[in-house]
């Protein structure tokens, strides 16, 4: 019989140790962890897929590498039966290899798949397997950085246990921020246990934000995250996932650059096995000077070709949604305005085909 490597809710599996199908279940996410001898150089740069071939058709699924000799195939499945995978690489110890899966129907009662989008509803959410899901979400941008160095992450699960008694079913977040540039709460001075920005210790590519080494990625701090999203699926919470933020004062690499495209696809590459990941290029897309609208254009066709599960993707940015709706799934808009039930009803009439998800507003400002 297989042994996860960690608990039920993780199923984490050594690929060496395979001897059959790895059991589980519709939208549980596994990962096989596949090791090679040595160190492979410019890892970030290598070819490794996972070709998947079902009665439902064949899936190209990219693996990522995960630190030391360590390469990891996440696998979800949106339908039960039995699916067969073999690994394609320019590393030699990864090409050829082979494993199956044995898929159960999900029996999880409040578990019901990725967002998704109806043809004959176009402009409202649903599951994957036909329940209609009403979107209410909560923003906290720095949910990564909770307990971050630490074994477990007893502050994130409380916070997402108490998002899940209100009915939150959504986090709006980031991959990273550093830190802010208008005035804190001065309460903070009396709370340092929870100030979270400027923190040099917690940062997804080598060294620092005020030292950055943007040659390599933080394998360490891309585990800690692993966490983060395993529990908000664990409680199916939504990751509405904002890739970039450009008012945070991270120091990203160089647009279009080979470090800015190893950040992006490596994100999009670790994560998008999860059902409960919803894309989003950037936070305050275009209110900054960092981005433009072709790079924007540019990312989102990146996002969509990395992508084998095809996650629902949005801009936080109308202009840009409204001028590009082909391009998003949804248009996303940043109203704080008093009249914002009447402008979301004109941006319905507008998009009468897309779902229409007011991101942030100015409530919380009081």
């Amino acid at each position: 019989a297989l042994t996860p490597l960690c608990g039920a809710q993780s199923r984490v599996w050594d690929a060496s140790k395979l001897d059959g199908p790895v059991q589980c279940t519709q939208w549980q996410v596994n990962d096989l962890a596949f090791q090679v001898q040595a160190r492979v150089e410019n890892p970030f740069d290598r070819d490794a897929f996972a070709l998947v071939s079902g009665e439902d058709g064949e899936q190209k699924i990219p693996l990522f590498y995960n630190g030391g000799t360590e390469w990891v195939f996440r696998y979800s499945s949106s339908t039960a039966g039995k699916k067969s995978f073999v690994l394609q690489s320019d590393i030699q110890e990864l090409d050829g290899q082979r494993g199956s899966f044995a898929i159960a129907k999900n029996e999880k009662q409040n578990r019901h798949g990725g967002i998704v989008l109806n043809e004959e509803t176009p402009n409202r959410f649903f599951y994957e397997d036909g329940t209609h899901y009403f979107n209410l979400a909560f923003e906290c941008d720095w949910l990564f950085a909770l307990d971050y160095g630490q074994t477990d992450i007893p502050k994130t699960k409380h916070l997402l246990s108490l998002l899940n008694q209100h009915r939150f079913n959504q986090v709006v977040m980031n991959v990273y921020s550093y830190d802010v540039k208008w005035p804190k709460d001065r309460r903070l001075l009396d709370h340092p246990e929870h100030e979270y920005g400027g923190r040099e210790d917690i940062f997804p590519f080598l060294g620092s934000n005020s030292n950055p080494d943007h040659n390599s990625l933080n394998i360490d701090f891309f585990k800690h995250f692993d966490k983060v999203i395993t529990e908000m699926h664990d409680q199916e919470i939504v990751s509405h996932l904002m890739i970039y933020v450009w008012n945070k004062l991270v120091a990203w690499p160089e647009m279009n650059s080979p470090a800015d495209n190893m950040y992006y696809d490596y994100v999009i590459k670790r994560y998008q096995a999860f059902p409960n990941i919803i894309w989003d290029v950037s936070k305050e897309a275009l209110h900054h000077q960092r981005a433009t609208k072709e790079y924007i254009v540019e990312r989102i066709e990146r996002a969509r070709s990395v992508d084998s599960y095809g996650r629902l993707l949005s801009v936080h940015d109308y202009g840009f949604c409204r001028n590009h709706p082909d391009s998003v799934d949804f248009i996303s808009m940043q109203n704080w305005k008093h009249t914002l039930y009447q402008h979301m009803l004109e941006a319905g009439q507008e998009f009468p085909a897309k779902p229409i998800f007011n991101i942030e507003h100015g409530g919380y400002e009081e």
